[in-house]
């Protein structure tokens, strides 16, 4: 779904972001597919950072303009607890453990134990991010980031306002659905798909007059 999603919204010069970065799989797709402008990735975890730049370097991407930043989107700057249950490469079950329900990833803990290596991380602001880093705002955003993306859009006002923005899939929840639909309805976009799950992506496009 996601990669169709990228094939239908991505064009040619477009800046696309990846909230949620992980190992960088949709950045390398999106760059084999799209010649961008620019690409933005934000991962939390060190871990996979490491390989999300292994994997633009093995990929020959080093020259096309795709920046790694290495943070938490939140809506505060400051420092935190980012909690990582798992150290295998990929893993995506790390919460900053100050922001988001304790519940979150009871499932995993369940299944695995709670045996977590804590990392300090850098929540940030995107719009001040953007701002210190003179970057262009989004046409396109992939958000994938654990039931953290309601807190990271309210540090995103200037960047789910921008006119260029179009298009916009994201990872909700029973939990969260609701209030990231409101969100992302107050900045005119809209959904066109009935949320069932306990978990999925949802796909938002800008309303156009």
């Amino acid at each position: 779904k996601t990669q169709l999603w990228l094939k239908n919204n991505l064009k040619d010069g477009d800046v696309f972001m990846d909230v949620g970065g992980n190992i960088g799989a949709y950045i390398v797709y999106a760059n084999k597919l799209r010649k961008l402008k620019k690409s933005i990735a934000i991962e939390a975890s060190s871990i996979n950072t490491k390989e999300l730049l292994q994997n633009i370097y093995l990929n020959n991407l080093e020259d096309s303009n795709v920046v790694v930043v290495h943070s938490a989107a939140a809506d505060e700057n400051k420092l935190a607890v980012f909690d990582i249950p798992n150290v295998r490469t990929a893993d995506g079950h790390g919460k900053v453990t100050s922001v988001i329900d304790p519940n979150i990833g009871s499932t995993f803990k369940r299944t695995y134990g709670d045996h977590c290596i804590k990392e300090v991380v850098q929540l940030r602001r995107l719009d001040d991010l953007f701002d210190q880093l003179e970057m262009e705002v989004p046409n396109v955003i992939l958000m994938d980031i654990d039931a953290h993306e309601v807190v990271a859009m309210k540090g995103m006002s200037k960047i789910l306002s921008a006119e260029n923005l179009r298009a916009v899939i994201v990872e909700v929840r029973k939990t969260t659905h609701n209030e990231i639909d409101k969100i992302l309805q107050s900045y005119e976009f809209s959904c066109d798909e009935v949320f069932t799950d306990t978990v999925g992506n949802l796909i938002y496009t800008k309303n156009i007059l």
